[in-house]
């Protein structure tokens, strides 16, 4: 005797009705696509922001105690880039400078624009990966007195420079802190939420353009991020520790990956912009409670004489929860994959407009789908109760 088949009950309700189901999977898609928007948007917040701290070629990075995060102005002695060099397993520490405030780009004939400016050490490799690459190609010519490359992400709508078209054949003559500037390359950063733009040069340029940096000394008596590289093998908690009873409270001592939880914790927990990305995503979620719950609730109105009959042929009250538990878990995964395609598509397209870093990665699209299938999940459940409340002799 062959094997009864059963009935497709579940998916049968959802789709007798193409179109309350394309409404249905409109709902979701839109619920989808919300939630990864905030999450989208978080991740570009959190992995611009550190973008510089991860391009650095450093073990351990030394950053001023009283430095809130890394886009507010606070420094250090340079002096203290020697004490550190005198413990044991350090290999190397060197300087960088950051200028966000005095930094202002002006295209002739056009208004001045705040950019970030970072002065490095051409001789010490201070970067690593393509930076690195980018750097090393075009070392020479940026040791020229009023040199710099240009972000190519810095936006054009805001400093009227393509920074593609930029090269060392080609260089572009703009003005920094009312002095001419000749642009002659670019590299690749990111634009962060409080920088539209970055500006790289040599430390000697950096000098030039900021001579007002520290009244009265020596524009580079300071240092915004020091870099250490330590020994091979060496323990860089061991390490850490030992720089920290040398410099003292003044100067906080992290490891590179630590400087970035920092980082991210400091806008994640303290500022109004993690919160609001973290209270979209909720948002996201409730309206898609709200969409599907309206969606499973209608159709069990619909079809409560048919859920009568299976009642009285005594199907307890387990099936009909499993029947729209099913439901809703189709309703989800028919929603989540156009909801994936959308977010990625405007992913692509506000990376392109905007220069932020907007990724998809496989963790946060489990995230997103788990969210997809729990909301869909819990409407289910509360949409059921009618169905489960009622007294089989009154719904006929």
């Amino acid at each position: 005797m062959g094997r009864k088949r059963r009935t497709p009950l579940a998916w049968k309700n959802l789709t007798h009705n193409p179109r309350r189901l394309l409404v249905a999977v409109s709902g979701v898609t839109f619920a989808v696509v919300l939630m990864f928007m905030e999450r989208g948007f978080q991740n570009a917040l959190f992995d611009s922001t550190v973008a510089l701290v991860r391009y650095l070629s450093a073990d351990i990075v030394l950053v001023s105690s009283s430095r809130y995060s890394l886009s507010t102005s606070s420094r250090f002695p340079l002096h203290a880039l020697s004490l550190a060099r005198s413990c044991p397993h350090v290999q190397t520490a060197g300087p960088i400078y950051v200028e966000n405030f005095m930094s202002l780009l002006r295209r002739p004939n056009c208004c001045s624009r705040p950019i970030r400016a970072i002065g490095v050490d051409l001789h010490a490799r201070v970067f690593v990966d393509e930076l690195a690459d980018v750097l090393a190609g075009i070392r020479h010519q940026l040791q020229a007195p009023r040199t710099a490359l240009i972000d190519v992400t810095s936006k054009e709508s805001i400093y009227r420079v393509d920074p593609a078209g930029v090269s060392p054949t080609a260089p572009l003559l703009v003005e920094l802190a009312d002095k001419q500037l000749q642009l002659i390359g670019s590299f690749h950063l990111g634009t962060d939420f409080a920088n539209d733009g970055t500006l790289l040069m040599s430390q000697e340029n950096f000098a030039f353009y900021f001579p007002l940096r520290e009244l009265g000394h020596d524009p580079l008596s300071t240092v915004d991020l020091g870099l250490i590289a330590c020994e091979p093998g060496s323990d860089l908690q061991q390490v850490k520790a030992q720089l920290q009873r040398t410099l003292g409270g003044s100067i906080d001592v992290h490891t590179r990956q630590e400087l970035v939880d920092k980082e991210i914790h400091v806008w994640d927990r303290n500022t109004p912009i993690g919160v609001i990305f973290q209270v979209g995503m909720i948002m996201g979620f409730v309206v898609g409670v709200l969409i599907c719950y309206q969606v499973l609730y209608n159709d069990i109105a619909d079809h409560l004489a048919e859920f009568a009959t299976l009642m009285a042929m005594g199907y307890g009250q387990r099936y009909f929860i499993g029947v729209v538990v099913r439901e809703a878990c189709y309703l989800a995964l028919l929603g989540f994959l156009p909801g994936l395609c959308i977010a990625w598509t405007l992913f692509q397209l506000i990376t392109l407009w905007t220069g932020l870093t907007m990724s998809l990665s496989v963790a946060d699209t489990g995230i997103t789908l788990a969210f997809t299938v729990v909301m869909c999940i819990a409407s289910g459940l509360l949409a059921v109760r009618k169905l489960l409340a009622a007294d089989p002799a009154n719904l006929f």
